[in-house]
């Protein structure tokens, strides 16, 4: 995996220095704002360097570049260059306030014309197996890669002076240029290694190591894809307490994603997932008012898809298989409970046996959170949708795909958020633990590793130290989004001093803070701060770990905050709780009485619709 670097040349530049400014006329290559690391070939035969009496500290470091050859303070370059454009640019030396000077840099970069020469080909060219250019059918106009990592090799100079666009000095517009069609173009062109290739390192293959500060985009657009997953199990349950369907999904396997308008996927639900508890979590269980119900006992949770659309799977590099598992609506009730009782998990295996001493103690055993585990475990014998439970259900499942699939290269993606969150991680366990993932090679030897990763958000912690370490041994992969102000992810376990055994995180966390958003109101409700929709705007926007801004890097629609709450500034004109069916559901009968009416027989609840609920 490699990145291109690209030579900066300077061309034709001559710099006078006057009293009160320094006139540049140059046409050095554009330099996108937010770039603060720029590697430029050292070879002197193109570079010179100007020597001056007088010089500001800035000046020395920006310009340092040019070489030794200086005639009356104006330095020339390399006359074999290709001719530049006349475009003059001005460097203003003012004083401020407190009588110290500062630097007023206007355009410039300016875009370079002409082909590359010779001299400047001495570049690591990206590589590209889906598609190769030679060097030399790189033109101008032409987005040349910079180095993202900054490579030294071949005496390349590294100037970190040119970090200014982050400088309290300087404004982003100051460094603002305009591309062939006059409009403004102030992000870094960068030639990108597709998905297909670098998958497994998104999936967490290296545990994402300079990923996460700053957000890479892949791994910035695929959070907010498998996020979308998370929401969707919000979208399509029934959680109106009046309703007979209370507790069920809305719609049927065949057609949720379209009924949900995201008809674009490119994946097919093969399975609905319930959940039952003997003694449910506040807030948890729905459970219908009517005398009519659809179900007692049970409420879906969640679902198992797999990847189908060819273009889908040639863009991702494998055929992924994705468990989504959905949280609480709008409570955090149940974390009142949620941190009373760890229990010992019967999955976990006994490191001990063949070996004298029987059994290991049960107090070395796995522990999790005992509402988390019963919720994950129970089934009921009278219940038509949770005779089996939500544990047996996912692994028969993904068991049956992994086999439909055999011989493809596959991953297995669980995402959930809040309670969800915990789901998933028991699921990566149980899959792991159980070796749902490793495939029997083709030669007999080494077993092939199916990569399983959990992509969860504000979910809380859920097992203790042992559970931890087993949760690495195994090498599975959980990246945790988590705002910084959210309850949830801090709530469980808090209570305990950090030296016990008592209840840790697993995975690597990747930090957010809802209150560097510009579109939402300065809100206390802790329910707001956990707001699934809230998460994935704040990735959107999220520029690092140091950064202060805040830009919606993928153009999400902010609207969405207001979907289950009321979270978005007033002057965005977006009503709170808009998502909702009309009338709520109801509908004018014969009779001139509003009513609940009965669902279309494709979208029951009912083992008599095993194929659409099931």
């Amino acid at each position: 995996m490699g990145y291109g670097s690209a030579a900066v040349t300077p061309s034709n530049s001559n710099i006078t220095e006057h009293e009160d400014a320094v006139e540049i006329n140059s046409s050095l290559p554009r330099m996108p704002q937010g770039t603060s690391l720029v590697s430029a070939q050292s070879d002197p035969s193109v570079l010179s360097k100007a020597s001056k009496d007088r010089r500001h500290r800035r000046h020395n470091s920006m310009f340092s570049i040019f070489s030794n050859n200086s005639v009356d303070k104006q330095c020339s370059v390399d006359e074999g260059s290709p001719s530049t454009t006349k475009s003059t640019t001005s460097l203003k030396k003012t004083a401020s306030a407190r009588l110290k000077w500062d630097w007023k840099l206007g355009d410039l970069w300016q875009t370079r014309s002409g082909k590359l020469t010779d001299s400047r080909k001495s570049l690591s060219p990206i590589t590209d197996p889906v598609s190769t250019q030679p060097d030399s059918h790189i033109h101008s106009g032409e987005s040349v890669a910079l180095d993202r990592i900054g490579s030294r090799e071949g005496g390349s100079l590294h100037y970190t002076s040119l970090g200014i666009f982050q400088s309290s000095k300087f404004s982003s517009s100051d460094f603002e240029t305009s591309d062939r069609s006059g409009s403004s173009q102030s992000e870094v062109e960068v030639s990108r290694i597709p998905l297909a290739i670098r998958w497994r390192e998104i999936q967490g293959l290296n545990n994402w190591d300079g990923l996460l500060d700053p957000l890479d985009e892949d791994l910035r657009r695929e959070l907010l894809r498998y996020g979308d997953f998370a929401q969707m199990c919000y979208d399509n349950f029934e959680d109106k307490q009046w309703s007979k369907y209370a507790g069920s999904a809305k719609y049927s396997k065949q057609n949720v994603f379209e009924k949900l308008q995201k008809p674009d996927t490119g994946y097919q639900v093969t399975r609905y997932l319930y959940v039952t508890c003997e003694n449910p979590l506040p807030g948890v269980i729905q459970s219908s008012l009517s005398s009519t119900r659809w179900d007692v006992q049970s409420n879906w949770m969640g679902f198992v898809a797999v990847a189908v659309d060819p273009k889908e799977i040639q863009r991702l590099g494998r055929r992924d298989i994705v468990v989504s598992w959905r949280g609480t609506m709008e409570t955090i009730e149940w974390l009142v409970d949620a941190q009373i009782q760890l229990a010992p998990m019967t999955l976990a295996p006994d490191p001990q046996a063949g070996c004298e001493g029987n059994s290991k103690p049960a107090i070395l055993k796995p522990k999790v959170e005992k509402g988390f585990w019963s919720l994950y475990t129970c089934k009921r014998s009278s219940s038509q949708f949770n005779q089996k439970s939500a544990s047996e259900q996912v692994i028969r499942e993904l068991s049956r795909l992994v086999t439909l699939y055999k011989g493809e290269t596959l991953s297995i993606t669980i995402t959930g958020h809040s309670l969800g969150g915990a789901l998933a991680i028991l699921t990566a366990y149980e899959v792991a633990e159980k070796g749902l993932n490793k495939l029997p090679s083709q030669n007999g030897n080494d077993s092939e590793i199916i990569p399983v990763t959990v992509f969860s958000f504000g979910s809380p912690r859920i097992g203790d130290a042992i559970f931890k370490k087993r949760f690495e041994e195994l090498d599975l992969k959980a990246l945790r989004v988590v705002n910084v102000h959210d309850v949830v992810p801090k709530a469980i376990g808090g209570i305990h001093p950090p030296w016990s055994d008592a209840y840790r995180h697993v995975g690597v966390e990747l930090q957010v803070n809802h209150k560097l958003s510009t579109y939402m109101k300065r809100t206390r409700d802790p329910v707001d701060w956990h707001s699934l929709e809230g998460y994935l705007h704040h990735i959107d926007g999220h520029q690092g770990s140091k950064s202060k801004e805040f830009k919606l890097m993928t153009g999400r629609d902010y609207a969405l905050l207001n979907k289950y709450s009321d979270i978005l500034k007033k002057e965005y004109c977006i009503p709170g709780h808009w998502w909702q069916s009309e009338n709520m559901g109801l509908v004018l009968s014969s009779e001139g009485k509003w009513i609940e009416p009965d669902r279309p027989l494709e979208d029951l609840p009912s083992l008599d619709n095993r194929e659409g609920f099931v």
